[in-house]
């Protein structure tokens, strides 16, 4: 059922996406901390979410393979809090981040898609969470 709602969102938001870039294995589609402006889609490939222990070593903490939504939790929030590095060549496209609220604020049908899939609590525009994680992490946690 999630995997027939994720293709549905997925076909949804392809049309609105307005940039698409080709990354290289290794390269960063964006760190922790860097603002949230768009909502991006694998079209070809896989993306690693990472969090970087003291040492240096590092957590995947999801592996986004394509077809898929990269980062979905950052939807609410200001600052993405993890990084995402490309696994192997990747193609993104790119969805403005207001045109993903606009679309889970104003259309009831594709809000409910989104509801199976990201566990979010979509609320009114000025009510919306500060903050969402990538994924829970548990101190001495290694993945990856």
């Amino acid at each position: 059922m999630i995997g027939i709602m994720s293709d549905q969102i997925l076909v949804n938001l392809q049309p609105k996406a307005v940039a698409k870039k080709s990354l290289e294995k290794n390269e960063h589609l964006f760190h922790r901390g860097d603002p949230v402006h768009a909502l991006f889609l694998a079209t070809e490939g896989c993306v690693n979410l990472l969090r970087y222990h003291v040492d240096g070593s590092r957590a995947v903490l999801q592996r986004s393979a394509s077809p898929t939504i990269i980062a979905e939790a950052s939807v609410f929030s200001d600052h993405y809090h993890c990084d995402a590095v490309a696994a192997t060549q990747t193609d993104i496209l790119a969805v403005p981040i207001g045109v993903v609220r606009d679309l889970l604020y104003n259309e009831p049908a594709f809000a409910r898609l989104g509801h199976g899939i990201y566990r979010t609590s979509f609320r009114a525009p000025g009510n919306e969470p500060k903050s969402c994680r990538c994924a829970r992490w548990e101190p001495g946690l290694r993945l990856g």
